[in-house]
């Protein structure tokens, strides 16, 4: 490839477990799986923008972020159970994480952005990332997302990969170890 990947080498080796390769497609940079039945591209100018395209269907939007690192926090928990499952992992599920936009992280705050995204911004007004969701009952993944955004791409990847989840999730692996 002639450009340089926008992704870190810490994401590269996640997507790999995820059984994800980069390329280039037209300009656009794309993590898709063997064949690419499921794709995942990113386009930025002023603010890095996530799509995903799953075999014949359209593209969606997913994320938008100003910080690249925010993007691959998303891919990460996007992710981080499929490679829990490979690796005979109990799933990290949101009990007893937050599920209602009125449990937001401290110092986050949802706003509508219209079209059924949401925003999440600090308490100062400034927007981290813009997201699927809504304000209501669809808040879920923009609230849970909240909760893990000030940590740091290093501790969410140790997280999904430490048996008990630490040490983010603590108490929300469900079920028992994949044997």
């Amino acid at each position: 490839m002639t450009q340089d990947s926008p992704y870190s080498d810490a994401l590269l080796e996640w997507a790999g477990m995820a059984h994800y390769a980069l390329r280039l497609d037209g300009g656009i940079w794309a993590l898709e799986t063997p064949g690419g039945g499921h794709r995942y591209y990113l386009r930025s100018t002023d603010v890095h923008t996530l799509t995903r395209v799953e075999r014949a269907d359209p593209e969606s939007f997913l994320i938008s972020a100003a910080d690249m690192a925010d993007i691959e926090k998303f891919l990460v928990k996007s992710w981080g159970n499929s490679i829990r499952n490979a690796k005979s992992l109990p799933d990290i599920r949101s009990n007893p994480l937050p599920l209602r936009a009125s449990d937001i992280a401290p110092g986050y705050c949802l706003r509508d952005a219209g079209l059924g995204k949401v925003a999440i911004a600090s308490s100062n007004g400034t927007v981290r990332v813009t997201m699927i969701g809504g304000m209501t009952s669809s808040a879920f993944i923009p609230v849970w997302f909240s909760w893990i955004l000030d940590a740091s791409l290093e501790e969410l990847c140790a997280s999904y990969l430490d048996p008990d989840g630490l040490p983010l999730f603590p108490g929300c692996t469900i079920g028992p170890r994949v044997s």
